[in-house]
């Protein structure tokens, strides 16, 4: 029989989880605007940023340059 406290005491783990994907989803960001920086074909340039956007959307920062 699985216990129901089996989740309990996971809140800190919790956090942590989501502050590593918020982090890594950041890392994803600033790595679309890197290739953004290095393409030369201007519809791509932009759909790059929209990703980068949307992907610090995700992770919370709300921060659009």
């Amino acid at each position: 029989m699985i216990s129901r406290r089996a989740g309990s005491g996971t809140g800190m783990a919790g956090g942590v989880a989501q502050a590593t994907a918020a982090e890594r989803l950041r890392d994803l960001a600033r790595r679309c605007r890197e290739l953004a920086e290095l393409t030369a074909v201007p519809e791509v340039t932009r759909e790059l940023e929209r990703i980068a956007a949307a992907l610090e959307a995700e992770a919370g920062d709300g921060e659009h340059d």
